[in-house]
């Protein structure tokens, strides 16, 4: 009798220094993409410790990399309101893009700790690294 296969998603939030750009290749658009957020939004960036993540939804495991066996790994960098709600995403790196897409989906719906007193009226920026993993369950 098979084990049933059980799916691991391994996700957690760091702040990042302001000045680290994000990526300028495919999965990115460009090093300014947080800053025209901010622009548009007339808020500055900044960034902040509190990357605590107060709800989410894991990614859907991609079907056809799970019938596979393909693991896989994204690195996000979003933009957080005061409320700690996600404004703005991009991809910073993938193994995949059906992982690409999958954290791009889910990500629209974490939440993070609400801003301080001293981070308000700006956006938070946090790189959110997601691993999926297949195991088989004893």
């Amino acid at each position: 009798m098979k084990s049933p296969l059980v799916v691991l998603l391994f996700c957690a939030a760091t702040a990042v220094a302001a000045a680290t750009p994000a990526s300028n290749g495919a999965n990115g658009p460009g090093a300014d993409w947080l800053a025209q957020v901010g622009a548009i939004r007339g808020l500055p960036i900044r960034v902040s410790p509190s990357s605590i993540v107060t709800s989410r939804i894991d990614p859907a495991y991609p079907m056809e990399m799970r019938a596979q066996g393909i693991p896989g790994y994204v690195k996000l960098e979003v933009a957080v309101d005061d409320q700690g709600n996600v404004v703005a995403a991009t991809v910073l790196e993938a193994n995949r893009r059906e992982f690409a897409d999958a954290a791009m989906h889910a990500i629209s719906a974490w939440r993070f700790v609400a801003a301080n007193e001293s981070e308000m009226n700006c956006l938070r920026r946090i790189r959110v690294p997601i691993r999926f993993v297949l195991t088989m369950a004893n």
